[in-house]
Order: structure tokens, then C-alpha cells, then sequence
């Protein structure tokens, strides 16, 4: 009999690896006072505390993982992502998979945290996730938008909160970038409805993402330099709400193999269509494997 259930699938697309240096030479000419050289030197300083903070949490992570029971799966997945910027490619990418998941202790794809509280029905967590959205001027052939600066994959500090309840998953989710490449916020309300058998979970979900203006400026924003040198106008977009849909589904083929997929489609808002960067309504991923648990 299939019916609602509490189990899910949370594999998650990587899409590509996190490039702390933003994919740029490391190298910077100073030409002012003192009181530039140091700002320079504040700015640095911040930046490289963050990032020995991230690898901190990542030991610990580690440290916790090790020290905690609970199920470990391994796998590989092609995932395939369509921006909606401008003449560009949907990317399509072998990656492995990672899942584990205890008391205390989440791995998720992309993200990985630990539990503050955790119960039949609420799960109240923070952690961290690879945010995946990027434009790389040479990816494009439109030849305006070859002129444009990058906008770079980051990592994000996450809260979440989850209800498990007779009509299914909701979850509450707020995501701040830490890498100080948009200095923005994500904010998410979802729910999903697992259906399960003893073979297969398939679980259909519907949801909102807000993106602050920050957010929106730094990936879909046309600065005045920029609109300067490639002939488009200047963009520069406020706050959106971007209303998704997804599917998730796992399906046992033998012991304790499983082949696992994953679907979203977002319908992108006004405010991010108009940017002159965009040539599409939707941004839209998919990804397909095997994994094993252990």
C-alpha cells in the first residue's frame, strides 16, 4: 500500500567545486594612502578569518561524523543544469554522491550540518551548503555579455527548521553567503509529500525561495562600468520570490543498491527576467544515479 511517509530523498546536484579565490588571480596593486593600504588589509584579514572558520566547521564535521553512528551511502550521479542567462549552455556534469545521516550529524549532497534538535515530528539544524549559480564570461556567446565581470559559485551558512506531520514535510530554511561574493540572503518555504513502498520513495515537493536584493544585484545586476563597456543598460534589481517545483525519487534494484533522481523547475520572477543578462523564464536541474549504503 502506498501512503505518505517520513522517509525521503535528500541527494542533492553538486554542480561544480567551490573556487575560493572566484576563479581569479590572487594579485592585487595598491595605488593610495595609508588609509587605503589599510582597508586592504582589514578586508583581508576578514576574509581569510571566514574561510579558516569554514575549514574549522569542516573538521569538526568531520571529528563529529567519525565519533557518531549512523547510515552512509556512496554513489555517482550526471547532473545537468540550465541557467537562464543569455546564449548559454546547459551544463551537464559526472559527480559523486555523499549521504550520511545520524542523531547529530547531516550530510546532504552540497550541504552538511548538525542537529540542535531532533525528534519524530521537528528537526531544527544549521550547517552549511554550496551555492551553485554562476556566469562566466566565457561561457556566453552573446558578445555583449562577454564584457560583463563573473558572478561566482559561493558557500552559505544555513539555519533550517523541519515539520514531519500527517500531510507531509514542511521545511523553513534561510541560507547567508559567507564568501563575500553577493553578501546576500536566501530565505526558502517548501512542502513535500513523500509516498512510499518497500521498493521505491518518490516524493513531489512545491515551494517559494526570497532572494534579497544583494542576492539579485551581484548574479543578475548590470553596473554602471559594465553597462559602459558592453552597451547594455544598467540593472539593478530589488528582493524576488521564486516559486519551484520538484520531484525526488529512489528505487531499490538489488540489497543495497539504489538508483536515485532529482528534478526542479523554478519560474524565475520579474525582477530577475528583466535583467538584461537573462534570455529565459525558468531555471531548471536534473540529476541521475546509483548509490550504495553501507
Amino acid at each position: 500500500m502506498i501512503g505518505p511517509g517520513r522517509s525521503a530523498v535528500n541527494a542533492i546536484a553538486a554542480r561544480e567545486t567551490v573556487d575560493l579565490r572566484g576563479g581569479r588571480p590572487y594579485i592585487y596593486i595598491f595605488k593610495g594612502d595609508s588609509g587605503s593600504l589599510r582597508s586592504f588589509f582589514l578586508l583581508q584579514a576578514d576574509i581569510m578569518i571566514k574561510r579558516c572558520l569554514l575549514l574549522a566547521g569542516a573538521m569538526a564535521f568531520a571529528a563529529v561524523a567519525a565519533s557518531h553512528a549512523g547510515e552512509l551511502s556512496i554513489g555517482a550521479v550526471s547532473s545537468v543544469t540550465v541557467n537562464p542567462y543569455k546564449s548559454s549552455d546547459a551544463k551537464i556534469l559526472p559527480l559523486p554522491l555523499i549521504q550520511y545521516a545520524s542523531d547529530t550529524f547531516f550530510i546532504r549532497g552540497t550541504s552538511a550540518g548538525v542537529h540542535l534538535f531532533k525528534n519524530d515530528k521537528h528537526e531544527i539544524s544549521i550547517g552549511g551548503s554550496y551555492f551553485g549559480t554562476s556566469f562566466r564570461s566565457d561561457d556566453t556567446d552573446d558578445a555583449r555579455l562577454k564584457t560583463l565581470d563573473s558572478r561566482h559559485q559561493t558557500a552559505m551558512a544555513e539555519a533550517s527548521y523541519s515539520y514531519i506531520g500527517k500531510f507531509g514535510l514542511f521545511r523553513a530554511k534561510f541560507r547567508q553567503d559567507v564568501l563575500d561574493h553577493s553578501r546576500g540572503q536566501l530565505a526558502n518555504l517548501s512542502w513535500h509529500v513523500p509516498w512510499m513502498t518497500e521498493c521505491f520513495v518518490v516524493m513531489p515537493g512545491v515551494g517559494v525561495e526570497y532572494a534579497s536584493a544583494r542576492q539579485n544585484e551581484y548574479y543578475y545586476g548590470i553596473s554602471g562600468p559594465e553597462a559602459a563597456r558592453s552597451g547594455l543598460r544598467t540593472y539593478k534589481p530589488g528582493a524576488s520570490f521564486t516559486p519551484y517545483a520538484t520531484l525526488e525519487a529512489k528505487f531499490s534494484i538489488h540489497d543495497k543498491w539504489d538508483i536515485v533522481a532529482k528534478g526542479q523547475v523554478q519560474y524565475l520572477s520579474r525582477r530577475v527576467k528583466d535583467s538584461p543578462m537573462v534570455g529565459k523564464s525558468y531555471g531548471a536541474s536534473i540529476m541521475g544515479g546509483v548509490q550504495y549504503t553501507f
